[in-house]
């Protein structure tokens, strides 16, 4: 007796990439074995690396003017108690104080951010198993 019949493994893993991009290398040869953990793909990370520069150079830049915006306040405080400067010159700079900690928080959000789209352009096996085609 013959049949035509097609094998299936007990579990199939679909991988997909998080990130879009160019296709740098795959690590594998279609039908070997892998591991969990093993190197499947990398993703050209240079666009996503400026992407963390330019976060971090935002980063930078919103802790500056945090600082200038403290020591504005701490400039402020003694000229008000002694009324040489108006009271609103002070709760504009304590407000500003408030937006500049918000601006830090807003900027290590988008470092945190970038840096995780680095890390997706490297892709990794979830399993131990035979690895099947790649559609690429």
């Amino acid at each position: 007796m013959e049949g035509i019949g097609v094998t299936r493994g007990d579990a199939e893993v679909e991988i997909r990439a998080r990130v879009e991009g160019v296709l740098q290398a795959v690590h594998f040869t279609e039908g070997t074995q892998v591991k969990k953990g093993d190197l499947l793909y990398t993703i050209d990370p240079r666009q996503f690396t400026a992407v963390v520069q330019q976060a971090k150079g935002k980063l930078a830049q919103a802790e500056a003017d945090l600082a200038r915006y403290e020591q504005d306040v701490a400039r402020y405080k003694p000229l008000v108690e002694q009324n040489a400067v108006p009271r609103q010159t002070l709760e504009t700079s304590v407000a500003q104080v408030n937006a500049g900690r918000a601006g830090v928080q807003a900027a290590k959000a988008s470092v945190d951010s970038a840096e995780l789209d680095v890390s997706y352009t490297k892709i990794y096996s979830p399993t131990d198993g035979m690895i099947g085609k790649t559609d690429v």
